[in-house]
């Protein structure tokens, strides 16, 4: 599973096997760019908590629900006032969280969401005060492998790197197998904007 990013809340997630057509889903266009247009041209899944208007074939998903399209199964989880979608591909499963939730998710609302492997989550998490108040106990709730917070500001990966109680790797964009994943607690991944 390949994952990029492209500032915001806006990620692609590829996912190609051998034999078969690559499938991409597109979270959060919401910037009016070339890029953005072109980027929903080659999805097959636009996932959103806001309805955009798109110029392409995509199907797009912006409420709860559970979908089948592509390849990919697809569960969109309320998550207090937040919208959590994970996204279950071949072999990974992937989640992204459009905002912070107000509050602690009960153990109710953490089962729907289930497990993930790779988990992209907005920073600031919650507030402007504390930026990442909440986000701590809301990885630590889930265990994902691989954490990416997204955020242009090394700053505040920075600070989700502190709260998170490891250190932040950068890279460009990230391809991710089973293998890759580690045996015991998460990598946290800093993405840059493509």
């Amino acid at each position: 599973m390949m994952v990029s990013y492209y500032g915001g809340r806006c990620l692609l997630v590829e996912e190609r096997e051998r034999g078969e057509e690559p499938r991409a889903a597109l979270f959060s266009p919401h910037t009016k760019t070339s890029k953005a247009r072109t980027l929903e041209k080659k999805s097959q899944i636009i996932l959103t908590d806001e309805p955009i208007a798109k110029k392409t074939e995509a199907v797009e998903i912006a409420v709860p629900g559970e979908y089948d399209v592509s390849g990919f199964m697809i569960r969109g989880v309320a998550a207090d006032d937040a919208l959590c979608f994970v996204l279950t591909g071949k072999q990974l499963s992937f989640g992204y969280l459009t905002h912070g939730p107000n509050r602690e998710l009960n153990d109710q609302e953490l089962e729907r969401i289930g497990t993930i492997d790779i988990l992209a989550v907005p920073v600031p998490f919650r507030g402007q005060k504390d930026p990442i108040e909440g986000l701590g106990a809301f990885v630590r709730a889930l265990e994902p492998k691989v954490v990416i917070p997204m955020s242009e500001k090394p700053k505040m990966r920075k600070a989700a790197a502190s709260e998170l109680g490891t250190e932040l790797k950068e890279e460009k964009k990230i391809n991710v197998s089973v293998r890759d994943l580690p045996e015991e607690g998460f990598h946290l991944v800093g993405l840059a904007v493509q």
